[in-house]
């Protein structure tokens, strides 16, 4: 895992003399197992970095661009200063760990339209000046601590047809009033 969380690399070189590794397709290799990567290129991350203005950290607010399916791991780090999040109608799932840790994030807003988004494990944890989301129809936190120890959280609004991981608003603290809609799918014990 020496290379894991280089999601901002965009290439790897080997000297020619080095027997023990090799670059295959713009990805890493040892020389002894050709077949698993030890480290390639993220090319969604990269794609969504390329359309996305160069200090996009530094804004109060982040648009994700219209026609933006992920948003990958570490897209904000620490230090931020994103304060509102919009995300788009297109987008299908933010991976984990997406926005993990970020400490200004107040308020992240779906798509009213967007169906069927799929949030993986930890993707807003510890997010502590989270105060607001605006869900759309069919999110589904479909792992682990999705939102965990999002201590400013107040009230959250479960949307039709939610489905929830474990642990998915652990420690948020101020967590103080839960709406269960009509249509909400499941919420495990």
């Amino acid at each position: 895992y020496a290379l894991f969380g280089m999601y901002h690399a965009r290439s790897v070189t080997v000297a020619e003399e080095n027997p023990y590794f090799t670059v295959r397709d713009g990805c890493l290799y040892s020389a002894k197992n050709r077949r698993e990567a030890i480290f390639e290129p993220k090319k969604d991350f990269l794609a969504l970095l390329d359309k996305l203005p160069s200090d996009y950290e530094e804004r109060e607010e982040l648009k994700i661009p219209a026609g933006t399916t992920v948003v990958p791991p570490y897209l904000l780090s620490k230090r931020s200063k994103v304060r509102r999040l919009v995300l788009p109608k297109s987008l299908v799932y933010i991976d984990a760990i997406a926005f993990y840790g970020c400490k200004t994030l107040k308020e992240v807003i779906f798509h009213p339209e967007s169906k069927n988004v799929r949030l993986y494990r930890s993707a807003f944890a510890y997010c502590t000046a989270l105060e607001r989301v605006s869900f759309s129809k069919g999110v589904e936190l479909y792992d682990d601590n999705v939102f965990a120890y999002c201590t400013a959280l107040k009230e959250l609004s479960l949307p039709e047809e939610a489905a929830l991981g474990n642990y998915a608003f652990y420690g948020c603290t101020s967590l103080a009033s839960v709406t269960v809609s009509e249509g909400t799918k499941s919420i495990p014990l």
